[in-house]
């Protein structure tokens, strides 16, 4: 209720999370909201470039560092720049990385302490993003990471006629997190709250 909602948001390499993030500042936006993102996957110049890029087409603030700085760093001062500007919502993206990798799921934890220490309960939300095509990965991805960071819940990208996603429910089963959201394509518009009804009737669809 008071300052800006702060969405942590993760996953491992190639799991649609730029896009995701895109997409999410595009939703945001279209309610009224205003928006800054934090590109703290400072390891990646493409992924900075590439989440830049989105924010200049959306219209959206962003706030970077130098290659190779330090990542919580940057979510920090991306926090600092929402309080400052009285924005509602602060995205900060995450490196993709392997949840089997000790010390970059560490550095991970290490962004979610910082980006609480200048909004108490921050950050609000932390999304992991899974591929739809991930299979039984999935539920080690939420583990590990829902370790490092206490995930809140999951968005599931790439969701188009191929992909069923259905270890989504082997992660609610076992973990109790709850699905999101899901993308269905590449345009900003498409990401879309999860329908457990429709997702299912998918699911069982023949292909």
């Amino acid at each position: 209720s008071q300052g800006p909602t702060v969405i942590m948001v993760c996953g491992v390499n190639g799991c649609g999370k730029t896009t995701t993030i895109a997409k999410l500042a595009y939703m945001f936006q279209s309610q009224g909201k205003k928006v800054v993102l934090g590109a703290a996957d400072t390891f990646r110049a493409a992924a900075v470039e590439q989440l830049s890029i989105w924010a200049q087409r959306l219209g959206v603030d962003i706030v970077t560092g130098p290659q190779g700085s330090d990542p919580a760093a940057v979510g920090h001062r991306a926090v600092a720049r929402a309080i400052e500007m009285h924005a509602d919502v602060c995205i900060v993206d995450t490196a993709g990385r392997l949840q089997t990798h000790q010390n970059l799921m560490r550095e991970l934890s290490k962004i979610h302490r910082v980006l609480g220490k200048q909004i108490p309960e921050a950050p609000h939300e932390v999304l992991l993003v899974l591929d739809a095509t991930t299979g039984q990965n999935g539920i080690s991805q939420a583990k590990h990471f829902s370790e490092a960071v206490k995930c809140t819940g999951l968005v599931l990208a790439k969701l188009d006629g191929t992909a069923k996603g259905g270890v989504v429910v082997a992660i609610r089963q076992q973990m109790g997190l709850p699905v999101k959201f899901v993308g269905v394509g590449e345009k900003p518009e498409d990401l879309l709250p999860f329908d457990a009804d429709s997702f299912v009737d998918a699911m069982f669809a023949e292909s």
